[in-house]
């Protein structure tokens, strides 16, 4: 059963894929169907059987987990931990094909599988799947159709979600390699593995080790500006902008994670044929 779900999350357009990307971040039943169909009213939305269906398989086989919230409502989130075997993978097939450099470990050590699961589950990483997000990053993208039954649909042809976040998680690791480029201090693995969750390991990094390097401050924040200046044309762009770049999170991935997930994206490619490190380029470039 979990293999035959597996196979349904490649196909990029089937309930399971875009039921996982709808509730990655976490999300009711309705608001999952409203992220998909693209309208604010559902009750004419006919895929709302097929997503219900596609919801219960995913819990079933723990790809979707509850939100511990004791309310009635209480909302879903995809686990990114199929992704990281995916990932895991992909690095793995890199070194025994002879694609990795000496310097590659290939699969994913325990601690850094904790580690990635942390960032990925985090709810700064979440927040690039919100409906207040470009879809640029996440590899999917609306149509406007008045015929369109799905309004949502996945931009890579192959893999599905395993493309659409191995890819968005490989663009923050390329941007974080080369934001490492400055002189600041990054965590090592267990710094954030010991910790309760991503999120909170930031707030107490930054304090520690970051917001007294004042030229590192003044850096990060022209840094933000001048992409803010590039990119937030549209307030969606200033999100992404802003969540990228804006609560230091990226400046507390560690280099055992950044340095081998960001190889990922090259194999898979970025939305509109970019890849990863094409991505990164564009972003950093400007400042130097």
């Amino acid at each position: 059963m979990k293999k035959a779900v597996e196979l349904e999350l490649k196909n990029p357009n089937s309930p399971e894929t875009l039921t996982y990307l709808a509730f990655f971040n976490p999300k009711n039943h309705t608001g999952a169907i409203k992220f998909i169909n693209g309208k604010k009213l559902i009750r004419h939305c006919t895929i709302k059987g097929s997503i219900e269906r596609a919801k219960i398989r995913l819990l079933t086989n723990k790809f979707l987990v509850p939100v511990n919230i004791p309310i009635q409502s209480a909302p879903y989130k995809s686990d990114p931990q199929p992704i990281i075997d995916y990932i895991s993978n992909i690095l793995e097939n890199r070194k025994n094909t002879g694609e990795a450099m000496s310097d590659e470990s290939g699969k994913l050590s325990d601690n850094q599988n904790k580690a990635l699961h942390m960032i990925m589950d985090s709810n700064w990483f979440r927040g690039f799947f919100s409906d207040d997000m470009p879809t640029f990053i996440s590899g999917y993208h609306r149509e406007n159709k008045e015929d369109s039954k799905m309004q949502i649909h996945i931009g890579t042809p192959n893999h599905g979600v395993f493309t659409v976040f191995s890819n968005s998680i490989s663009i923050i690791c390329k941007v974080a390699e080369e934001l490492n480029k400055w002189d600041y201090r990054t965590p090592y693995l267990d710094d954030l593995t010991d910790s309760k969750s991503f999120d909170s390991f930031v707030k107490k990094w930054f304090e520690k080790n970051l917001q007294e390097n004042e030229e590192f401050l003044k850096m990060a924040e022209e840094f933000k500006k001048k992409n803010l200046k590039k990119w937030g044309f549209k307030e969606k762009d200033k999100n992404f902008v802003e969540r990228l770049l804006g609560n230091y999170h990226m400046y507390c991935i560690p280099s055992e994670i950044f340095r081998h997930v960001q190889k990922v994206g090259r194999r898979d490619g970025g939305t509109f044929g970019r890849t990863a490190g094409d991505f990164a380029k564009i972003v950093y470039d400007d400042f130097n």
